[in-house]
């Protein structure tokens, strides 16, 4: 035997395992490959993933940008502008003929554009009621306060007669005195009739007393008790033919049924030969209503139903009456059309939406009689100011009933729109798209210094009829989506390979575990 061949057989025996490994190494070196081979499905996902998603951001930003762009093309609806006055703001009343063409309730879709087909910044104007301040002069009648003409700064005791309503008949001294020891000490007005606030008093006089006339003011609505209204003084001075007056005095503004005047120096008053109040009142004065035209009604048995074009917020409906002698009591309801709430109770969290429902929103009487040969009539109902779209009118039949025809008319406050004028005229008003974004400005941004007052100078602008646009709309770019569901079907295969694997994987290591 040759133990030289017998010492190399070790040597060659290892290098043998080392080309064909143990079951222990075979699944070691298989764990490894699969592991290498999880890692690379993995990032295939993720290189897969990434275009999907750069994808879908992309034509999430392009919708985005479609939705807001604006091009007069791509609105259905254009009426033309004629503008007077002077820019460059122009009021565009928006009567509800025209806000019921409008995609929203909320009047976002309108825009107006020029010429070059650019839009224009615009807001919004809602009617207001606006304060008027009024003046009105009343003459009144005074009476002379005679007193004692050594009774320096005592007031001179009166008697009065009055009238029902409170107007003076006769003022009297109430201690009688000889005539000739008395002096007309002051004078008493009567504003009994004067229901408004006292802004100003004039006085005139004969024209023997000249120089300066000072006297006190002093109030009352009992002639018991009496409060200050300050000090006044009038003038008259002749000069070389010339003459300068100041008959006029301020008042604090307040009411009063009697003023006395009491002068201090001379103690004897100049003989009054007019004496003129002037007041205020501040009256409000709403904006008026805007009517629709007639709406013809659905009827029901007892019950007349309308839909409007849009939800609008609504004061008064008018029901047509056509019939002599007809009397109605009716109730009027409008439509819920619920709204999803959101409750949140220690068990349950719901998202409900409530059933629509009428409810009632007015009564009232409608009525057309003739009464002493004139004819009487009641044929409207006051709303409350919320958003309206569906009315039902319920009719009691003991009344008779309205006959037909019914139709109805609504009235809302007016609403005006101000547009900034740029570019090229003519300007065109252009509505119906449904889906848009507000662009609407506040009037302090779209107007530097904007006051109320400001729409009164503004120049406006007048809608035509309506035009339905006939020019072709603008086609969105060719739809891409089959190479979005490309891409996610390759992201979905990759998701399955990857998981086979991993399954695979979890095998073999169980299988490597299991005692031999």
């Amino acid at each position: 035997m040759n133990f030289l061949s017998l010492g190399a057989e070790p040597r060659r025996i290892a290098v043998l395992n080392s080309m064909h490994p143990t079951t222990p190494d075979r699944a070691a070196c298989a764990t490894s490959i699969r592991s290498l081979c999880l890692r690379a499905g993995v990032a295939a996902c993720i290189a897969l993933a990434l275009p999907v998603a750069a994808q879908t951001q992309q034509s999430s930003q392009t919708g985005k940008t479609e939705r807001i762009a604006d091009f007069p093309d791509s609105f259905p609806i254009h009426m033309p502008l004629t503008v007077q006055g002077e820019g460059p703001w122009y009021r565009l009343p928006l009567p509800l003929a025209i806000r019921w063409q409008a995609a929203h309730a909320d009047l976002r879709d309108l825009r107006v554009f020029n010429a070059e087909g650019e839009a224009l910044a615009y807001g919004f104007v809602q009617a207001r009621a606006r304060q008027l301040r009024e003046e009105h002069q009343h003459a009144v009648k005074w009476f002379p306060l005679r007193g004692p003409a050594d009774a320096s700064g005592k007031q001179p005791g009166i008697s009065v007669q009055r009238s029902g309503d409170g107007t003076l008949i006769q003022v009297v001294p109430d201690q009688p005195a000889p005539v000739e020891k008395t002096v007309v000490r002051g004078w008493l007005l009567d504003t009994s009739g004067i229901a408004a606030p006292l802004q100003k008093l004039s006085l005139d006089w004969q024209g023997n007393a000249e120089g300066f006339q000072r006297f006190r003011v002093e109030a009352s609505d009992d002639l018991q008790q009496w409060r200050s209204w300050g000090d006044g003084q009038v003038a008259r001075l002749s000069f070389e033919g010339e003459r300068i007056e100041r008959r006029e005095i301020e008042l604090p503004g307040s009411r009063a049924r009697y003023l006395r005047l009491t002068w201090e120096t001379p103690r004897e008053a100049p003989t009054l030969t007019q004496a003129v109040l002037t007041s205020t009142s501040n009256n409000e004065i709403l904006p008026p209503l805007e009517w629709s035209d007639m709406i013809q009604a659905e009827r029901n048995g007892d019950e007349y139903q309308v839909s409007l074009p849009r939800s609008t917020v609504l004061e008064r409906v008018r029901v047509s009456v056509y019939q002599p002698n007809t009397l109605a009591p009716v109730s009027l309801f409008m439509l819920d059309a619920g709204n999803s709430t959101t409750g949140t109770t220690s068990n349950t969290r719901r998202d409900a939406r409530r059933p629509p429902s009428w409810n009632p929103i007015a009564t009232g009487l409608l009525y057309r009689l003739m009464q002493d040969g004139k004819e009487i009539r009641n044929s409207e109902l006051e709303l409350p100011m919320v958003p309206i779209k569906d009315l039902k009118l319920r009719v009691d039949g003991r009344g008779g009933g309205l006959g037909d025809p019914v139709s109805f008319r609504v009235a809302a406050r007016g609403m005006e729109m101000v547009f900034l004028a740029r570019g090229t005229p003519p300007y065109t008003l252009a509505m119906g798209r449904a889906v848009t974004q507000d662009k609407q400005l506040p009037l302090a941004v779209l107007v530097p210094g904007y006051e109320p007052d400001r729409l009164t100078t503004m120049g406006t602008a007048q809608a035509s009829a309506p035009v339905v646009s006939t020019v072709p709309r603008q086609t969105p770019a060719p739809s891409n989506h089959w190479k979005k569901l490309g891409l996610w079907a390759v992201l979905l295969l990759g998701v399955g390979l990857l998981g086979l694997m991993a399954a695979s994987l979890l095998k073999g290591q169980r299988k490597a575990q299991e005692p031999k």
